[in-house]
């Protein structure tokens, strides 16, 4: 998003929400998608701690994305 794309005081936008019942499969199936993005994101930002903690390296997301082929054949719920 660039500085003319950005909203600025005074800007009016609209907002739609609605709410949604799923069944309790549907459920059930969230919770499980929450939980594997949890993990993922929290394994992801420990592993770029743990190396910058020990090497002073920064981990950058394309590195994460590239290992993560590897990452599904260990883990196959992702």
């Amino acid at each position: 998003m660039n500085d003319s794309q950005r909203l600025s005081e005074g800007d009016l936008y609209e907002v739609l929400r609605c709410r949604i019942y799923p069944t309790s499969e549907q459920s059930n199936s969230m919770e499980e998608w929450l939980e594997t993005l949890r993990w993922l994101f929290n394994r992801s930002l420990a592993e770029r701690k743990d190396a910058y903690k020990t090497d002073k390296q920064n981990i950058t997301y394309r590195q994460q994305r590239d290992a993560l082929p590897a990452l599904k054949k260990k883990y196959p719920q992702l």
